[in-house]
């Protein structure tokens, strides 16, 4: 009666350690952590000094031990074939050997040493859910000098079931954590790559007004909501179209620009629709702005000069992206993003009955407006240095810098015509500068040497040495610069439209780091 309580007792620490070994498969834990737990519960059940699993590393064939009780440091490495572990792995059958080092196949550099020298040893094939083999499984010394039974074989491949399901579990979250990662940097990336692009788009300032315009677009770019952009004529509206669509899902695919106000009447529709074959002597078939940017964006500029017809077809592919091209019974489809642009007020085109609420709606999903420069004077000189410095380049390397007194001009003035006429106006300092180190007041329009300061609290221009209040505006602009980009030197030189090392140069001058 006693011996079978003493055998009871010892079935029953057999099949604790056994389910406490189940009970870990699924925990998300490191592998070697994990699979230390299991070889414990291992050599506890089946009364060994020690418990090994050896793991196929196939890119190098090569078993290496993951848990080795009794090892410390480094993991041990061995040829796939090597010892009695390499023979279990090719045939795929469970050795009991109560002798190892009688065994021809031993390998006595790995199982003998100071501290330890194998006798018995037992040793489990570990195979995958489609039966290839991924390593082996191996309890040293029964303790009392005796050897492993039938019985402990059977324990030692249902322990080997549960390690090799344990270390496929763990490989495949492994992976899975991977690839998640690699997402997580490709998003990272992607996020950069967005931001970076509305700095390669050359769209400066750093206004209050401009940067926040800048980070909405930056939000919506990546979606494919209609964008209405409102804004003076000249104040970018293109570019920043452009911007948008270059920061987008869409960027591979074509960005087609479509100027309502500059085609006739008679021939929008079928420079926007495309045309049939044969609708008139002589008409071939042609291909409409809409169809041409199929996956892409149009971008429809003075949408408020549209015709009411026009507006209403407009309206459909907004709806539906379906449209029919001039004298076609046919109907299309074109996947575009549109984005559109207006000078106009589009409430009072609406009450005065010239343009259609329900399209209206449908294209001001968000809304961005461009201030006019007179309401950003902050940033004419980082604009004015940037297009000074990208026509330079144009016109041959001429002058890279405006004088003091052009640039106190070019803050005095109201810009009417806002970006594209400060582009015109430096082009033609340009031409007549020649060789000069820098533009000058003499090289500027006569409408430009004629500005006088404005009025209203956005005039920079204060009491004050001239080079007081040049500097004063450049310490302001490089601060909030600083501020917009966190820092960033590079994204800073761009914003403020220098390079690097005259940003550097800047900052040396005024000590500001």
């Amino acid at each position: 009666m006693a011996q079978d309580d003493t055998d009871n007792d010892a079935m029953e620490k057999r099949l604790k350690s056994l389910m406490t070994a189940v009970s870990h498969i699924n925990t998300l834990r490191p592998i070697d952590e994990l699979l230390l737990c299991m070889a414990q519960e291992g050599a506890s059940a089946l009364e060994a000094q020690r418990c090994t699993v050896w793991v196929l590393d196939e890119a190098a064939d090569e078993l290496y031990s993951r848990v080795a009780m009794g090892v410390a440091d480094q993991p041990l490495r061995m040829p796939k074939d090597a010892g009695i572990a390499g023979d279990t792995l090719r045939t795929g059958k469970v050795s009991n050997v109560a002798d190892a080092a009688a065994d021809p196949r031993f390998n006595a550099l790995l199982g003998q040493n100071e501290d330890f020298h194998t006798r018995s040893l037992l040793s489990v094939p570990l195979t995958s859910r489609e039966g290839r083999p991924i390593g082996v499984f191996q309890v040293l010394n029964k303790e009392r000098d005796k050897p492993f039974s039938r019985d402990d074989e059977r324990l030692a491949e249902a322990f080997a079931s549960v390690v090799a399901v344990a270390i496929q579990n763990v490989r495949r979250f492994e992976s899975v954590k991977r690839d998640r990662d690699e997402l997580d940097d490709e998003n990272a990336r992607l996020k950069l790559s967005l931001e970076e692009s509305f700095d390669l788009c050359e769209f400066v300032g750093n206004s209050s007004g401009i940067l926040r315009v800048i980070e909405i677009a930056r939000r919506v770019s990546d979606t494919d909501v209609s964008v209405l952009v409102t804004g003076e004529s000249g104040t970018g509206k293109t570019l920043l179209a452009k911007c948008i669509h270059t920061s987008s899902a869409r960027r591979n695919k074509p960005f087609v620009e479509f100027n309502c106000a500059a085609i006739p009447e008679t021939l929008l529709e079928a420079e926007l629709f495309g045309i049939e074959k044969g609708v008139a002597t002589g008409v071939d078939r042609r291909m409409g702005k809409l169809e041409a940017a199929d996956g892409g964006t149009i971008f429809l500029d003075e949408i408020a000069d549209m015709t009411l017809a026009t507006q209403a077809k407009i309206l459909r592919v907004a709806q539906e992206k379906r449209f029919e091209a001039v004298g076609s019974r046919e109907t299309r489809r074109a996947d575009v993003r549109i984005i559109s642009a207006t000078n106009k007020d589009l409430q009072q085109e609406i009450e005065g009955g010239r343009f259609r609420e329900d399209l209206y709606y449908r294209l001001n999903v968000v809304t961005l407006h461009l201030p006019p420069l007179r309401e950003r004077r902050e940033d004419i000189p980082a604009l004015a240095a940037h297009i000074l410095d990208r026509l330079s380049k144009r016109f041959g390397d001429r002058p890279r810098r405006l004088s003091d007194e052009a640039m106190a001009r070019f803050m005095a003035y109201a810009w009417p015509g806002n970006v594209r006429e400060m582009e015109n106006e430096i082009s033609r300092g340009l031409v007549l500068a020649g060789d000069r180190a820098e533009l000058a007041e003499d090289g500027l329009s006569e409408k430009l040497r004629r500005a006088v300061p404005a009025s209203g609290p956005a005039s920079p221009i204060t009491a004050g040495t001239l080079a007081e209040q040049v500097e004063a505006l450049e310490r302001r602009l490089i601060e909030q610069a600083r501020m917009a980009t966190g820092g960033n030197k590079s994204r800073m030189a761009r914003l403020l439209g220098l390079s690097r090392e005259g940003l550097r140069k800047k900052l040396g001058r005024y000590e500001m780091g």
